[in-house]
């Protein structure tokens, strides 16, 4: 609009200079003048037009630079939310179970997510070498603590053995607990080794519990 404005301006000031230059040059001086105010008018005009083309191009320019900001913002969430989170449950070269206790390390696990309980135990001395490896709810560990008869749901069991591996989602938020067994053994204490761990992807770290 003010572009407009100007040059609408300019022209009425080209139309009544170029009246008065007839009056004062005569005509042909005065047509000779009217073309070079035109001249100006057309500078002018081409000066405003590159001036609204610069705009237009910086104004593009910031709204490019806003988007790449924004979707490097948005990549770097997602590139964090999909990194592995891990907390090691049980890590060992050599730990005594002695005879009719357990180990019983938990996690918290704060929301749902991708998540797994993985990893490997070994018995390498004492008896016939084997433990027993459960993972249960904290819920249902207090119930099986308590009374080794109860019925419990169980997210993992594996019998009594001398090498467990163990490979099993956690799909639901809440408490788990990781249960290294020696109960049954009323005499014998077991050594242990292994590395155990809850790995989690799209959900926040793991939480140990004590």
């Amino acid at each position: 609009m003010q572009h407009n404005a100007f040059r609408m301006f300019m022209r009425a000031i080209a139309c009544a200079s170029t009246s008065l230059l007839v009056t004062a040059c005569g005509p042909t001086e005065a047509a000779t003048r009217a073309d070079s105010l035109q001249l100006v008018l057309r500078n002018k005009e081409d000066s405003l037009a590159n001036v609204a083309r610069r705009r237009a191009a910086d104004s593009v320019r910031t709204d490019s630079l806003a988007d790449v900001a924004r979707r490097w913002v948005a990549d770097s969430v997602r590139t964090e939310q999909q990194r592995p989170r891990t907390l090691s449950l049980f890590i060992s070269t050599g730990t005594l179970l002695a005879a009719g206790s357990t180990l019983h390390p938990g996690v918290n696990l704060p929301s749902a997510g991708d998540c797994k309980l993985h990893g490997r135990v070994e018995v390498v001395a004492g008896g016939i070498k084997d433990v027993q490896v459960l993972v249960l709810t904290e819920d249902d560990f207090r119930n099986w603590q308590n009374n080794p008869a109860a019925k419990v749901s169980q997210v993992f069991a594996g019998g009594a053995q001398t090498i467990t591996n163990i490979d099993v989602r956690l799909p639901l938020s809440g408490q788990y607990r990781l249960i290294l067994s020696n109960r049954f053994a009323a005499l014998t204490s077991k050594i242990i080794r292994g590395d155990i761990a809850v790995t989690c992807i799209g959900s926040p770290m793991p939480e140990p519990i004590a």
